[in-house]
């Protein structure tokens, strides 16, 4: 069967039955998978697989566990220990049996003849600190288009004229780390446990349809599973390591960790924890590049006599000073208005303001990390409860009454 579905079709209707015909490439007829060796990255609740944790929290790798190591032919592989070390096993069967047939020998496959990786782990945090700076660069464009800059006479104005940029960009531009890495703006790679052996564009099915045509493949498909990978249904030249597979351990434990809960709880950390000093990082560096930019607001006043215009100039603010002029609380409250903002405002005002009740009790008799995992336990549901997925689907069948 051909394949010639492209991302850049201009008939929707051609390429959405284009894609049904590739979705059912691997399938039987009741849609479940062939063979047990395959991932769906675009069903819902699988989009950000490896990237949220059992308890729907975005995590990154903890970038002590990345490894970096050079394959045959001089190619630099980096991602999870583990998951490199297989990576490398698997490059190394799958040489071995596709040059063990002479078959096999006359087929100068480009890619899975002699398997190198193209791409592997992109850190996080780089991603992250290249797309807040474009953010706030928007941000501040923002400022002048709109000719707000007399409404910034300090610190906690920027801010507020900053939540008020979110709340009309929406949920697609977050400026937290958990948002982004719940985002478009973030893929796979960020996870540590994936690998591309093909420099290929995932949206042209016609690439797809050789690559999974080759003599090769299966081979492929067999080597990668027997070493903890899954293949990406929809871009067969990724694999994928599952945290759940058996197989994992087999290559985990040679760092200790000798179950799912050891490799998760070691291997990646939560974004949530890191929020809060990632805001205050960026809000000051570019509420400074800011004012050193725009030194002076105009401001009236009224000297007893008449109503005058002033400049007035603005002044940066230490690290010293933010700490002491703005107290942990007005930074928890400003992170839940910024993390409602992220999940398209999934609480209305009456529940949001039960939320910053509830925070500022648990700050004030308990302390501050209570109180930031109450807000986080809010928000990390909705990846559960939001419209459009299977679990959804499921929630609204069993509400249908019994025919």
């Amino acid at each position: 069967m051909e394949y010639k579905g492209k991302n850049t079709s201009r008939s929707l209707k051609f390429l959405f039955q284009e894609r049904a015909k590739w979705f059912n490439h691997f399938r039987n007829e009741d849609g479940s998978f062939v063979e047990n060796s395959y991932i769906e990255m675009n069903i819902f609740e699988r989009v950000f697989f490896q990237r949220i944790n059992g308890r729907f929290e975005s995590i990154i790798p903890d970038p002590n566990q990345i490894k970096y190591a050079t394959l045959a032919g001089g190619k630099q592989v980096q991602g999870l220990n583990f998951a490199v070390d297989a990576f490398k096993k698997f490059a190394s069967d799958l040489n071995n049996i596709n040059s063990s047939g002479d078959s096999f020998k006359e087929q100068n496959h480009p890619y899975l003849l002699t398997p190198i990786v193209y791409q592997s782990y992109i850190p996080p945090e780089n991603e992250y600190k290249y797309y807040y700076n474009k953010l706030m660069q928007d941000f501040t464009s923002y400022i002048k288009t709109n000719k707000l800059h007399s409404s910034i006479a300090q610190f906690g104005d920027f801010v507020n004229l900053f939540v008020s940029f979110l709340k009309q960009k929406g949920s697609k531009f977050p400026i937290t780390f958990t948002g982004w890495q719940k985002s478009s703006n973030s893929n796979i790679f960020t996870s540590g446990l994936a690998f591309s052996i093909a420099p290929l564009n995932c949206g042209d099915d016609t690439k797809k349809e050789e690559f999974v045509n080759s003599g090769l493949f299966q081979n492929y498909v067999q080597t990668a599973n027997q070493n903890g990978f899954f293949i990406m249904a929809g871009c067969p030249w990724i694999m994928v390591m599952s945290t759940d597979s058996a197989k994992t351990i087999d290559f985990s434990s040679e760092y200790d960790l000798n179950s799912k809960s050891a490799i998760k709880s070691v291997s990646f950390k939560s974004t949530y924890l890191e929020d809060i000093s990632n805001i205050k990082y960026i809000l000051r560096l570019y509420y400074n590049i800011y004012i050193n930019k725009y030194n002076y607001y105009k401001d009236i006043i009224y000297n007893g006599k008449k109503t005058i215009q002033k400049n007035i100039q603005r002044q940066e603010i230490s690290k010293e000073e933010l700490n002491s002029q703005y107290d942990d609380l007005y930074w928890l409250l400003l992170y839940n208005e910024i993390r409602n903002i992220e999940e398209d405002m999934m609480f209305n005002k009456a529940e949001f303001e039960v939320i910053k009740k509830k925070a500022t009790f648990f700050h004030k008799k308990l302390d501050n990390e209570t109180a930031l995992g109450y807000i986080n336990d809010q928000y990390r549901f909705s990846y559960v409860y939001k419209s459009g997925g299977v679990n959804d689907y499921l929630r609204k069948r069993n509400q249908q009454p019994e025919e």
